[in-house]
């Protein structure tokens, strides 16, 4: 769904406007996540403990956005006239669009994945809360507040994207990212967890939507499906063992070293593009900003 939903973004905006475009799905898609979490907050309010009627009602906005998908129309696609080309890819098949890549479509994935690797699913962040004594009631409310954050400021760091570039943007993202992870080591009450959690939505608003808008400027018209899709299922296995790994280092050494070390390492990916990007600018094969 991801690589596919990402790729219609792309076909769908043009270089001028594509941080843009991935900013204002991201507020969207925030904005609902956000309305979600609130629902289920005053849901559970009333009826504590009742987590499977939740799911069930959860179910009806699935539903609809499944239906509400028949309504959007495509691009229509000129039909291959090798008729092998036309057949379903095995998922080996799938992975190996990585030998056609350009170099700087690969340059932006290893910085991805290498990111994606130290950062761990947010699921850490709110045992982290737990850790630390909080009610189940504030880490929720706070959780409300980043998605809401995180809405109000995807579209307008997407527009600055747009106008200072790419690798800008998402760098700054990441040095918050950086900045936030340090923030949630050191808390140890509300008030840290929760100042923690709006520098965490800065990060967020600034790189989820535009990693996507900058790798999709890096492949050709009709290898954007592809390209996207590539990276959101290389994206979910590196996720896998980030998580493994986490889960490790929380309980072998401690919860708080977790964020030590994924701080660091968004350090390292910002001398990771930094570097790289000087790099392929001194051998001539400049990357767009």
């Amino acid at each position: 769904r991801t690589g596919a939903r990402d790729a219609f973004l792309a076909d769908e905006s043009l270089q001028i406007n594509r941080g843009k475009v991935f900013g204002f799905n991201k507020m969207m898609d925030t904005f609902g996540a956000s309305l979600g979490v609130f629902i289920a907050a005053v849901y559970l309010y009333y009826y504590p403990g009742q987590y499977s009627h939740l799911f069930l009602i959860a179910f009806v906005p699935a539903f609809v956005a499944v239906f509400l998908t028949f309504l959007v129309k495509e691009k229509k696609i000129a039909k291959s006239i090798d008729a092998s080309q036309s057949k379903i890819p095995s998922i080996v098949a799938s992975f190996a669009y990585w030998k056609q890549a350009s170099s700087n479509y690969r340059f932006l994935v290893i910085g991805f994945l290498l990111f994606a690797f130290f950062n761990s699913s947010d699921a850490f962040i709110f045992l982290l809360g737990k850790h630390v004594g909080l009610k189940d009631s504030y880490i929720l409310g706070t959780y409300l507040l980043f998605n809401l954050l995180f809405a109000l400021l995807a579209f307008p760091l997407g527009y600055l994207a747009d106008k200072i570039g790419m690798k800008k943007t998402y760098l700054i993202g990441v040095v918050f990212f950086a900045i936030a992870y340090l923030l949630f080591g050191f808390s140890s009450n509300l008030t840290a967890f929760i100042a923690a959690f709006i520098v965490y939505s800065i990060y967020a608003a600034a790189t989820d939507g535009i990693s996507k808008a900058w790798i999709s400027k890096h492949c050709l018209a009709d290898e954007k499906a592809s390209a996207l899709g590539f990276f959101a299922g290389t994206q979910s296995i590196v996720m896998l063992i980030a998580n493994i790994v986490a889960g490790i280092i929380w309980t072998r050494i401690s919860p708080a070293m977790l964020f030590y070390i994924s701080s660091l390492g968004a350090i390292l990916v910002i001398l990771y593009f930094s570097i790289g990007s000087w790099w392929l600018t001194k051998t001539k094969r400049l990357i767009r900003k």
